[in-house]
């Protein structure tokens, strides 16, 4: 986002080595605090004021619908894609029915093929499958470019044939009101500050259902120390099944998820906090209220395209969300509401590898280990067993070992 990029600066400069979010020691890390006397820092009041100024005026989301609805005409709320013959076609336009069919012709798919694509589909067409006779010098390179490449790229957005709800969407009709808006949502990374995730809502839909959605990897943290009897682990609960509690803070409005039966409400601190603080009553900042987000739609908030908001679970840990983008579904959105939130976008860091192997991804992180190079230290589950172990299972040497969990998930 250009105009949260400015705002978002302030915290993830550094020396452009990646951050390890396990790592206390982490001169990146969210808990780094800066010193009340740096002639840097800004008042809440200023960082506010910053902010707004790279992002929109206070929008209603509900307002934002009713408006458009009045200046836009029913047929212009099809979303049924206009597939006409040659004949409505030449009606449509005013022309005749054989300027149409030589356009159709000339202007058809099939023109752009060469003599040796009619032999390969343009669905199977890529710069990895490339039929013999083509003589576009650009194709040929970027054949042999990826030859060259050891491993395939991620692809971080998301695709049609890469999406859950590709099936669900092309079996079910449209179940979706008219009218209906759609609001794109950027997550953050909670220690990185970098684009995470992103997804698309509907009006329609709770809070709720986009923060079940929303993935990370405090969430699937298993806190027991376990090295000695690894397979107690498969019994272990992971951190969101003990911690379900979270919340959105959007326009000084704390939306709770107390859903389960041992959910903490977080908000209750801050406000208090707030009522007590002289600076954040004197300063015009507003009152702090707080909803339940079960009982709260996209279509009720009032937000401001481009500022940074707050989802905060697992107690500490914070993602940045900001709305990129809101509009009208269109024809080319996914029609079925059961595929609401969709998931548009999701990174893919690189993995933390074995320190031994060097091959395989990293399932244990230990501490105070002498057999170790390093502090902590990772290892795959084969190298593990077979440095701290003996065959009869007993450990070698005194150390402490948990699952590791990075954020690729």
């Amino acid at each position: 986002m250009a105009f949260a990029r400015p705002w978002m600066k302030t915290d993830d400069e550094g020396d452009g080595r990646p951050s390890d979010p396990h790592d206390p020691t982490n001169a990146n890390s969210s808990n780094r605090s800066e010193s009340p006397s740096s002639p840097h820092r800004l008042t809440l009041a200023k960082q506010r004021q910053q902010c707004k100024q790279f992002c929109s005026q206070l929008i209603s989301v509900r307002q934002f619908q009713s408006n458009y609805l009045q200046v836009i005409d029913n047929a212009d709320l099809d979303r049924n894609l206009l597939d006409l013959d040659v004949y409505d076609m030449a009606a449509e336009m005013s022309i005749p029915i054989e300027t149409v069919q030589e356009l159709s012709h000339v202007c058809s798919v099939d023109q752009l093929k060469g003599s040796a694509e009619k032999e390969i589909s343009l669905e199977d067409a890529s710069p990895d499958n490339l039929p013999e006779g083509v003589e576009l010098e650009t194709m040929t390179y970027e054949s042999q470019q990826l030859k060259k490449k050891k491993r395939t790229k991620n692809i971080n957005y998301l695709t049609s044939k890469n999406q859950p709800h590709t099936n669900l969407n092309e079996t079910s009709q449209s179940d979706i009101d008219e009218g209906e808006v759609l609001l794109i949502v950027n997550i953050y990374h909670p220690v990185k500050l970098l684009k995470h995730q992103e997804y698309s809502v509907i009006g329609s839909q709770f809070l709720s259902e986009l923060r079940d959605k929303i993935e990370c990897f405090s969430d699937e943290v298993i806190t027991t120390e376990c090295s000695s009897n690894l397979d107690m682990l498969a019994s272990e609960p992971r951190a969101v099944d003990i911690s379900k509690s979270a919340f959105f803070f959007i326009e000084n409005v704390f939306y709770n998820d107390l859903r389960g039966p041992l959910c903490k409400d977080y908000s209750k601190v801050i406000i208090d906090w707030a009522k007590k603080n002289s600076d954040w009553m004197e300063k015009d900042l507003g009152p702090i209220t707080s909803k339940l987000m079960t009982d709260v739609k996209f279509i009720d908030l009032k937000i401001r395209l481009g500022y940074p908001y707050l989802f905060c679970h697992q107690g500490d840990c914070e993602h940045l969300i900001i709305f990129q983008d809101l509009r009208l579904l269109s024809e080319g959105d996914v029609q079925c509401k059961l595929a609401y939130p969709v998931s548009l976008f999701k990174s893919r860091p690189r993995r933390q590898l074995c320190r031994i192997c060097d091959m395989f991804i990293a399932k244990w992180i230990t501490y105070n280990d002498r057999l170790a190079s390093s502090e902590p230290s990772y290892f795959c589950d084969k190298c593990f067993r077979a440095l701290h172990y003996l065959e009869d299972g007993s450990k070698i040497c005194d150390f402490e070992a948990y699952a590791y969990v990075d954020d690729y998930i």
